[in-house]
């Protein structure tokens, strides 16, 4: 009968709402901070929230430039490296480490996240740096924060890899590497 196969076809694995969903993944919130007690905002506005980030460049010697001016491949290689083993359908929420807190709850994060109904939501800005040749490449947005900035993102553990698939060096720029991985990906 159509309703046996009605009811075959809505189970736990195939969730029908956003709070459900949130049941069927892992979120795994990661930052890089090879000085940890620079990381202190994060730490405790998260935790005040109810969950904690893993610091994963937590005493490892930076090699990433001074951060001055353009660096920050090494957060890539860090963040390439740890996620290579993470089941696909998972969600990593990225931050950077020194400049970030938290004002919510995990599950608030990731609530807004599903909304965007898309594989990977980046923080932007106001400023294409560190190429603003690049800029026009850029959509138009009615807000004044039209650039990707690389110190936020949350997305799908497989959508992630697929952008993380270029090389990078450790000192080359991250947020440009993400400038510039756009083209590489579906979303």
């Amino acid at each position: 009968s159509s309703d046996l196969g009605k009811a075959l076809s809505i189970t736990d694995i195939d969730p029908v709402d956003r709070y459900r969903y949130i049941l069927d993944f892992k979120v795994h919130p990661i930052t890089i901070g090879t000085d940890d007690s620079k990381c202190y905002r994060l730490q405790h506005s998260s935790s005040e929230n109810g969950f904690n980030f893993l610091n994963i460049g937590k005493d490892i010697p930076w090699k990433g430039s001074d951060m001055t001016g353009p660096g920050g491949g090494q957060k890539i290689n860090m963040l390439k490296e740890y996620i290579k083993d993470l089941p696909y359908y998972d969600v990593v929420l990225f931050v950077d480490g020194y400049d970030v807190f938290s004002t919510e709850n995990i599950e608030e994060i990731v609530r807004r996240y599903l909304e965007f109904k898309c594989k990977v939501v980046f923080a932007c800005e106001e400023t294409c740096w560190p190429d603003q040749s690049i800029a026009e490449y850029f959509p138009k947005s009615e807000t004044p924060y039209r650039y990707l900035n690389s110190g936020l993102f949350i997305g799908r553990v497989d959508e992630i890899r697929n952008i993380l698939s270029n090389h990078i060096n450790d000192w080359d720029d991250d947020q440009l590497y993400y400038h510039r991985s756009e083209e590489h990906t579906s979303e």
